[in-house]
């Protein structure tokens, strides 16, 4: 039964030593699964994880372990693949139990209807970023990631995350105006292939919150969750009239 949703995008934890990282640990130790029945996380909760390499295991197992615990509690655990964490499925769903998503997802809560995804294919004149984002899901890398030598994934992944990091911060979120117009635009396509209450996405790093007119003039909540480099927030949602994005210290 749905009670109440929290959703978390774009926190770019870089080690267990990131004030990020306890700060999202002890938020989700006082999540009350009494209180909350689902947590989303849209991608780029890490700067960088990668499959179920025992580093990142041994570097956020109490992060891990709590979520885990949410889990068996009954809270339904959604984590979508973004730009910095890839190949989740093994380990985030075999392991830990959470719905690992690789695109977009549809899903009712309630009586609302969700579109949700990372965000990180809003843009389709981004041709660089949309050819490394297949190059990234491909067989052949995907093995590569699963079997060569840990430390070689590791200074891969934090050479990728680097320049991932470098372009979002200083190519995406250079023109917020023009970031929330296409993340509107991707919304209302998506809205006339198949109709939604609530609209809700990350990876651009500009905070969004509205109602907006679709196509049909009907009003459909579109919300970006930003990131956690100007401050530590996750969004609650709970009925189409009571949401709101709380800041967290």
């Amino acid at each position: 039964m749905f009670k109440k949703a929290l959703f978390f995008s774009d926190i770019h934890i870089t080690s267990n030593q990131d004030p990020k990282y306890q700060t999202l640990l002890n938020h989700i130790k006082t999540l009350n699964p009494q209180d909350v029945s689902h947590l989303f996380l849209l991608g780029d909760i890490f700067d960088l994880w990668i499959a179920d390499r025992q580093f990142f295991l041994t570097q956020y197992k109490e992060l891990v372990e709590e979520l885990q615990e949410k889990v068996r509690l009954g809270v339904k655990l959604y984590y979508f693949e973004g730009n910095h964490d890839l190949y989740l499925k093994k380990f985030w769903q075999n392991e830990v139990g959470a719905i690992v998503c690789h695109d977009a997802l549809d899903v009712q809560l309630g009586d609302q209807k969700f579109h949700l995804e990372h965000g990180d294919q809003m843009d389709p004149e981004d041709r660089g970023y949309l050819f490394l984002r297949w190059l990234l899901r491909t067989p052949v890398i995907k093995w590569v990631a699963h079997n060569i030598p840990e430390k070689w994934i590791v200074k891969l992944g934090e050479w990728s995350s680097k320049k991932s990091r470098q372009y979002t911060s200083e190519v995406k979120t250079i023109q917020e105006d023009q970031s929330t117009k296409k993340m509107l635009t991707h919304a209302q396509k998506i809205y006339k292939k198949k109709a939604f209450d609530v609209f809700i996405c990350g990876h651009t790093h500009v905070h969004y919150e509205n109602k907006v007119k679709m196509y049909n003039n009907k009003e459909a909540l579109v919300v970006n969750l930003g990131s956690w480099y100007d401050h530590p927030k996750s969004f609650e949602f709970t009925s189409i009239k009571d949401y709101q994005t709380q800041l967290l210290s």
